[in-house]
């Protein structure tokens, strides 16, 4: 007897040993029984759950590669479809991975928020600018998010959203993104070198969430390299990828912040919900001057050159010049060198302690002529000058900023009864 029972445990640890090394070497029924399991609700195992807004769709990921708040299910959701009870509760709940991170402090209000971080992190320990601004409606409340473009793709944007007396951020990986107003939707999509991702996130409760997410590369058509993924699965084209993102995000729709801001600004407009020279005056001269003698003439009228820092006044001037009738002409206004490569603004006269001029912001703003500023030029005689100071030159039908030499005139002498400037006044 106890022969036979030596040679009954012998065969059952060969069995043993022979299905071990079977599924060793065929992982992947292994792992297609597990998800059997799943599927059918034999067991609880803790899942990602992306929510969709779009469409009534789950996906599920067992292995997140980002730290989130993972919550377990009791049951697997095979057929969303089938249990909309089920779906609505996902909804409903803080779902997908939570991506964003708390800003210090309680708030009375969102406008009290925002101005506390921009104090913070507007500038940096030089006092130099740090982002450009936009405010845009994600989601469907009557609170905005503030962009902070830090105009550099290490940094990316920051994207912050307010509720109930909490700032909760999101940092994007590189700049670029789009959103669906109103919808809930926003796509951090970038890459490049033809290695591509679209990352999707929604607000619940205050909190920024990854919602999905695809990643391909695309190098060449024929690239061995290539693949196209979104929420875990695996797609044979490009079509393919763009079709799944399509199902829920509508890209027509999507937009950008279509104001951008300096910190100036969206302070002003935070503050009072104006931008900051509401109110101010602009007077038009037409004479023939150099930017030295523009200056001292608006300083003695109390006023200073222009600055234009924001869209939003640089289109009040141009009506200003259109009602006075005077399009056409070439304007001085209150930009000065600093250094070889850097301008500020003198208001009030002053031209000892120039206000910075956050160069990302001017240029998101899309003020500036094309390649501007140039810093040099040439003149009607082909000789190199140096452009020092500001002004509007009326170009393409359009007004825009081009540095240009103090001595305008001088250097271009066919301009003449056809120079002036601007002074500003404040309330």
């Amino acid at each position: 007897m106890k022969k036979y029972k030596s040679y009954l445990i012998m065969l059952v640890l060969i069995l043993m040993c022979g299905v071990f090394l079977f599924l060793l070497i065929n992982p992947d029924i292994f792992r297609n029984t597990i998800n059997d399991i799943k599927r059918e609700g034999k067991t609880e195992i803790g899942e990602m759950v992306y929510f969709l807004p779009e469409k009534d769709q789950v996906a599920m990921d067992s292995k997140p590669r980002f730290k989130a708040e993972i919550k377990a299910k009791d049951e697997f959701i095979s057929d969303v479809q089938k249990k909309e009870d089920t779906l609505k509760s996902i909804k409903s709940a803080e779902s997908g991975i939570y991506s964003g991170y708390y800003f210090d402090g309680i708030y009375d209000s969102w406008q009290q928020a925002y101005e506390k971080y921009l104090e913070e992190y507007g500038e940096d320990s030089e006092g130099e600018e740090s982002f450009s601004y936009g405010l845009i409606y994600v989601n469907d409340d009557s609170i905005p998010e503030l962009v902070c473009n830090s105009g550099n793709e290490n940094s990316g944007n920051q994207i912050l959203t307010f509720y109930n007396g909490r700032v909760n951020v999101l940092q994007t990986k590189k700049l670029y993104f789009t959103y669906l107003p109103m919808k809930n939707l926003l796509d951090n999509s970038d890459g490049g070198e033809g290695k591509y991702f679209d990352n999707f996130f929604s607000i619940e409760n205050g909190k920024w969430y990854l919602v999905a997410e695809g990643e391909y590369v695309n190098k060449l058509s024929d690239s061995k390299d290539n693949f196209y993924k979104f929420n875990g699965q695996y797609l044979a084209s490009m079509n393919d990828y763009d079709e799944k993102v399509s199902e829920y995000y509508h890209k027509e729709l999507v937009t950008l912040p279509k104001t951008i801001y300096v910190l100036k600004e969206i302070m002003a407009i935070i503050k009072e919900g104006a931008f900051s020279s509401k109110g101010h005056t602009y007077e038009i001269v037409s004479v023939d001057i150099s930017w030295n003698n523009a200056r001292k003439k608006c300083d003695e009228k109390g006023g200073y050159l222009a600055t234009i820092t924001s869209l939003e006044e640089l289109q009040t001037i141009v009506d200003t010049i259109s009602d006075k009738k005077l399009t056409g002409y070439t304007f001085f206004i209150g930009g000065l060198r600093k250094n070889d490569f850097s301008y500020g603004w003198a208001e009030y006269g002053n031209i000892e302690d120039l206000s910075y001029m956050p160069w990302s912001a001017y240029h998101d703003m899309d003020i500036f002529g094309e390649n501007e500023p140039s810093y040099f030029s040439k003149n009607a005689e082909g000789k190199k000058i140096d452009e020092e100071v500001f002004a509007l030159i009326y170009k393409n039908g359009e007004y825009k900023i081009f540095d240009v030499p103090k001595q305008y005139l001088k250097e271009f002498p066919a301009k003449k009864g056809k120079i002036g400037y601007i002074c500003e006044y404040s309330d």
